[in-house]
């Protein structure tokens, strides 16, 4: 198991190239968890959509 900081996420082509020769597996192979502690400490009263599309776009890239 290896662990992967990605503070910004999986938002671009050299992130995700990079992780693949870390972890030395084709980007399809690769298992993720998303932990996003700071949508937890964000203003009850604002929208976390933010969340939501990063989460589904993380998810959406990854099958393509």
């Amino acid at each position: 198991m290896k662990i992967i900081l990605a503070s910004q996420g999986f938002t671009t082509d050299e992130i995700k190239s990079e992780v693949s020769l870390i972890v030395g597996k084709n980007a399809k192979e690769i298992n993720i968890a998303i932990i996003n502690e700071s949508a937890y400490m964000i203003d009850k009263n604002k929208s976390k959509r933010w969340l939501i599309n990063e989460l589904y776009s993380t998810l959406y890239e990854r099958r393509s």
